[in-house]
């Protein structure tokens, strides 16, 4: 049989276990949230620079030279990059926000060709919780780059030459995707 008897200094054990737990359950809610939020602005970002990077290696301009188009393709995927309006999305995080634009002869490694998005965020929203230091989050997208009609034409010309046949401004040339 239970004793009705109260332990004295027992009153407020249950509020100080609901408070502590609370305080954890609701401190787990918030970075789970936090963390939800650097995915979903990771696949925004991300998707940009997708589309920013397939821009770029598909604008041609109709330029005569293989390279001739290289700064309004830059230009291009710039635009296509501000109009999803990154930095509405990440908010205090778009400070730290960069776009790198890699085309052929740009960079030493010419293999790699695309965009590269770069942005830092902290993992938590509380700053004891976690790292008090940001992260750096990037978004890599690099595509194969298809060549340019001057370019196809250029390589085109230099395979006649080889061939000893002259390659002027009146050669028709059929080429199934140079």
């Amino acid at each position: 049989m239970r004793s009705s008897k109260k332990i004295l200094g027992d009153e407020g054990q249950s509020s100080v276990e609901f408070i502590i737990s609370f305080i954890v359950v609701v401190g787990f809610v918030f970075m789970y949230v936090k963390v939800a939020m650097n995915f979903t602005n990771g696949y925004v970002v991300h998707y940009a620079n997708f589309m920013a990077s397939r821009a770029m290696l598909v604008y041609e301009g109709n330029n005569n030279t293989p390279d001739g188009g290289d700064g309004a393709a830059k230009a291009r995927a710039l635009e296509v990059w501000k109009n999803y309006n990154i930095e509405g999305v990440l908010g205090n995080a778009a400070g730290s926000l960069s776009l790198e634009q890699r085309l052929p002869g740009s960079v030493a490694n010419t293999l790699f060709v695309g965009t590269v998005a770069t942005y830092q965020d902290r993992f938590t929203i509380f700053g004891n919780v976690g790292s008090t230091e940001k992260l750096t989050f990037k978004s890599e997208s690099f595509l194969g780059r298809e060549p340019s009609i001057a370019e196809c034409v250029e390589r085109t010309c230099e395979s006649f030459k080889e061939l000893g046949i002259s390659c002027g401004k009146n050669t028709t040339v059929s080429d199934n995707g140079c």
